[in-house]
Parts: C-alpha cells; structure tokens; sequence
C-alpha cells in the first residue's frame, strides 16, 4: 500500500494520508514550538513544518522550519483496522480532517513491518540558532540552519 506524507503547516503536524483514504497524524501534537525529541513523535511539538522527504529505510525527514532544523520521524505505520475506512478524494479536508497551510507532500510506500508501536522523533541538523551560519565539518545537530 501506498502513503502521501504531507506537511500540515499551520497545524504544525506531519499527516499521512493513508492508501484507503484516511488522514493520520504522524507527528506533531498542534502545538508550536519545540519539544519531543526522543519521544513518540504525536506528542513533539513543531513549528511551521514545511517539506518531507523520505529516506531509503523508511525514515521521513521533515523541514521544520521555524525551528530551523530537520527532523526524522522514525515512522512505522499504524494498522489500518485502528481507523475508520471512510474514503474522500484528496482535497482541504480527507475524513473529516482539515489540512492548514500545507506546502509540502511526499508518497511513499509504507515500510516493511508495521506494527502499532508508532514513530519516534529526533533532531538530525540544525541547533535551532539562526544568529549566523557555522557549523561546517561538525556535528549535524550542532550546525546552524535557518529556515530550512
């Protein structure tokens, strides 16, 4: 099965939409700011999400932008039988799900092994510093991105 990974912009979320039509928020609880790494990524806070890609091993990378950095949500998928299997076309609201300010989308295909146990998130560039650009030849989590 196929899924479009979509950042949510202005709700400041990762949503899924799922190949039988169902939006799932994949990261991010609403809230702007930043809070979360290392923990489920449904409970991190964002701010501005504004593209995903998605890595070889299922990883999805998002540009989170007004907390310059990027982000990788080590994504596995929810069993589709958690929700309700109502379909839509794709458009501003899917199942009843309302899409703000959306800039980016990715599909994918879902990775192997999928379980319930959802994703987590960390910080993989950016130290959220925008006061200068520095950080080349260091640690990705130590370089200074902006607005990515």
């Amino acid at each position: 099965s196929s899924t479009l990974y979509i950042a949510d912009t202005n709700n400041h979320r990762v949503r899924a939409l799922l190949s039988v039509g169902v939006v799932h928020t994949v990261a991010g609880n609403g809230t702007t700011g930043f809070d979360g790494d290392g923990g489920p990524a449904v409970n991190a806070m964002m701010s501005g999400p504004s593209a995903v890609a998605l890595g070889f091993n299922g990883t999805v990378y998002v540009a989170d932008s007004s907390n310059n950095r990027v982000r990788a949500i080590n994504y596995i998928a929810p069993p589709i039988s958690a929700f309700s299997t109502t379909s839509r076309s794709f458009g501003t609201t899917v199942t009843g799900s309302t899409l703000s300010g959306t800039t980016s989308c990715t599909a994918a295909s879902s990775p192997p092994g999928a379980s319930a146990t959802g994703p987590k998130i960390t910080t993989v560039v950016g130290n959220g510093d925008t006061s200068s650009a520095y950080g080349d030849g260091g640690p990705a989590t130590s370089a200074s991105i902006h607005s990515p």
